[in-house]
């Protein structure tokens, strides 16, 4: 699990310098829980905020409130659809994966139970530090979420707002190219474990302030731990 406040270390840095406090032994592992399409469907929610997926998708969100999907492989223009002012759903069957990008203005939670892959810049139409804004995103995968390599993403910087959830992993693919770019996430990210990011990214991460009093919708919680506080700077 990722704690917020997390940056990536430079290869040049002392591992000697690193954690000069000492480390904390005995703290107990946390589970993380497994999902399915069946979860909810099971939950209270209205079938007609669910938009379910039986084959591998590409979903691009856009600012004014819509949202567009096409079967990957598939020919022709797809379909369009906007977000309702409720939370809304993108659920995905067993082995079905999901391609993400764009810009979400509304409140979403995507689930692949295999994998979600981030394509490009995945953002708020609204600043999530603004004050009035109400723009969510979560991603949840029982496997891996991951970063697409570079001929997807480009070349430059790249910038993910969510609440992220990858049971297994969080990986960025082909890590070692030298893009000489920074992985700029402003959420939380919550993973069984990391792969490596540099050279192709340095990372910074900032923590969402308003997740501790709201979340995206049915975002996964544990009650093992709570939020007291935190500072941005590292330590």
């Amino acid at each position: 699990m990722l704690l917020p406040g997390w940056k990536a270390f430079s290869p040049q840095v002392r591992r000697d310098t690193i954690f000069l406090g000492g480390l904390k032994t005995g703290v107990p592992k946390v589970s993380l829980p497994t999902y399915s399409a069946e979860h909810w469907q099971n939950a209270d929610i209205d079938r007609e905020r669910i938009q379910y997926f039986d084959e591998h998708a590409r979903i691009i969100f856009y600012a004014d409130g819509r949202f567009g999907w096409q079967i990957l492989g598939a020919r022709g223009a797809g379909n369009i659809s906007r977000l309702p002012d409720e939370p809304f759903y993108l659920i995905a069957a067993k082995k079905v994966r999901l391609h993400v990008k764009g810009v979400v203005n509304g409140k979403v939670l995507v689930y692949s139970p295999e994998r979600i892959t981030i394509e490009d810049d995945l953002t708020y139409a609204d600043s999530p530090n603004a004050s009035q804004t109400d723009n969510y995103l979560g991603l949840v995968c029982d496997k891996n979420i991951e970063v697409a390599p570079p001929q997807f993403t480009g070349p430059g910087d790249l910038r993910v707002e969510a609440a992220i959830y990858a049971r297994k992993r969080f990986v960025v693919r082909d890590y070692n190219a030298r893009t000489n770019a920074t992985l700029f996430l402003h959420g939380s990210l919550t993973a069984g474990s990391l792969s490596a990011t540099e050279p192709r990214y340095r990372v910074r991460q900032r923590f969402d302030r308003r997740f501790p009093q709201t979340r995206p919708p049915q975002f996964p919680l544990t009650d093992r731990y709570a939020f007291e506080s935190w500072d941005a700077s590292w330590q």
